[in-house]
């Protein structure tokens, strides 16, 4: 049994769930392509143009495998489906695309992003992103988010394995990723400014990085006024980019959706289950980074449904300078290997039932 059997046997179990449809073409596109070619997914949602997909479909190293889940009218929480790792309901709207990196279906997804809807399902599942509306990844069309806020919906890219997702986000936006030139400015939130559910301060995990990551960059601190208020940090992060104070903003954000739902509906009601459901947000640079015409990217770590998020000034350049500083953050903070072993990388054989 070859890869592509374990994949399609693995996605045909999840058929119904996280996998909406399989490629039924995918054996005869498998015979074009390279021997150890990546396997892919596609969200559920027509918005995501067929030019932007082919750059990716077309390419040796890929094959289209699946139509992967969404969560219902782009919802940032997916109650169909469990997340594998945490066992809360799954974060959206990108939600099936993670579910089927992490049961070893696919190796990446394609997936978009209004508010967060790439970034956060990512971080939630501890997998690596891309989200490209710095770099043309955007979406024709407009939307209202729930907080009333208009923006036009931006392509990401979720996977296990940073390489894989950085070579997918150069092929799918047509430009290399490589910095080379003057040091990175980087900006960090300021101390107790962006306070974390279960007490964590984003600034204390930043700064706990070693000396010799941090005095590469040209460090300035942030004292954030409310972070976990999307028209609020819209505001305050556009306006850090307009006047170019900085070229990368890192947060560490998360655990996602886990002490509770960082999700809008339950706020249009009163009483004491509103807080009770939606506990303390973990949201903050995932949430507005599309809003504010930014490109992102997630580098998990080490701590369940948690990482860090490298928001990026537009363009290519400062792309590109996300992607160095994310490269050297993955090195200093891998994720534990019995994750590795058991969820990111697995494709497992499946009893076949004789039952006709």
């Amino acid at each position: 049994m070859d890869q592509l059997d374990i994949s399609l046997s693995i996605a045909n179990e999840y058929l119904g769930s996280s996998v909406v449809r399989i490629n039924p073409n995918a054996r005869e596109e498998f015979k074009e392509k390279e021997k150890d070619c990546h396997f892919f997914g596609i969200k559920n949602s027509a918005d995501i143009s067929d030019v932007l997909i082919d750059r990716l479909r077309h390419h040796p190293s890929f094959l289209w495998l699946s139509i992967d889940k969404m969560a219902d009218r782009g919802s940032s929480i997916d109650s169909d489906i469990i997340n594998p790792l945490t066992y809360r309901f799954m974060t959206g709207s990108s939600s099936g695309g993670c579910v089927n990196i992490v049961k070893g279906i696919n190796e990446l997804a394609i997936g978009s992003d209004g508010g967060g809807s790439v970034i956060a399902p990512a971080l939630s599942t501890n997998l690596f992103s891309f989200m490209g509306k710095g770099c043309g990844l955007v979406i024709d069309k407009t939307s209202v988010s729930t907080d009333r806020l208009s923006y036009q919906p931006a392509v990401g890219i979720i996977a296990a394995d940073f390489d894989i997702m950085k070579t997918a986000s150069e092929i799918m936006c047509q430009m290399e990723f490589n910095h080379e030139g003057r040091p990175i400015r980087v900006m960090i939130p300021a101390a107790e400014s962006m306070m974390l559910p279960g007490g964590k301060d984003a600034y204390r995990v930043i700064k706990s990085l070693p000396n010799s990551f941090l005095e590469e960059y040209t460090l300035r601190e942030h004292s954030f006024k409310s972070p976990f208020d999307r028209p609020t940090t819209v505001t305050e992060v556009m306006g850090i980019f307009q006047r170019d104070e900085t070229d990368l903003i890192l947060s560490y954000e998360g655990p996602i959706d886990v002490f509770g739902y960082d999700s809008t509906p339950p706020k249009y009601f009163e009483g004491p289950a509103v807080e009770e459901v939606t506990g303390t947000p973990g949201k903050a640079m995932a949430k507005v980074a599309n809003m504010c015409g930014c490109s992102a990217i997630t580098v998990p770590g080490s701590e369940l449904a948690a990482g860090f998020v490298i928001t990026c000034g537009g363009g290519s350049q400062k792309a590109a300078m996300g992607f160095y500083l994310a490269d050297k953050l993955r090195r200093l903070v891998p994720r534990p290997e019995g994750f590795l072993n058991n969820f990111s990388k697995q494709r497992r054989p499946v009893r076949q039932s004789s039952y006709k």
